[in-house]
């Protein structure tokens, strides 16, 4: 359920993290201590899959470097002001990655 709403950016997580942590702090044996180990757990693997899995699922399906598609996160999604550039970023990369190969390949190498 958490994955499907990961979908619509920071919902899977903030509900994810509002289940998880108020379980861990009042079941048998949990208190402040487990809290701790909840927020070490899921910082953990949001970072393993921000910053190595879907980079490397998105290079894959787009044939860009994993480390074009975090800095094209970064770049389009302070040129176009936020999450809407950070959805767009992928596309808009993989338009432009397209259409220069295209360029070189058909114009750019028949002048020189």
């Amino acid at each position: 359920m958490l994955g499907f709403l990961n979908i619509i950016p920071y919902l899977g997580s903030i509900v994810g993290l509002a289940v998880a942590l108020p379980i861990g702090y009042w079941q048998e044996g949990g208190g402040l201590q487990l809290v701790i180990w909840v927020v070490v757990v899921f910082a953990l693997v949001q970072l393993i899959e921000a910053y190595v899995l879907t980079p490397r699922i998105m290079g894959d399906r787009t044939g860009l470097h994993p480390m074009a598609i975090i800095v094209a996160v970064f770049f389009w999604g302070s040129a176009l002001n936020g999450i809407a550039g950070m959805i767009l970023a992928i596309p808009l990369t993989a338009f432009l990655v397209v259409f220069w190969r295209l360029a070189r390949e058909r114009y750019i190498g028949e002048v020189v």
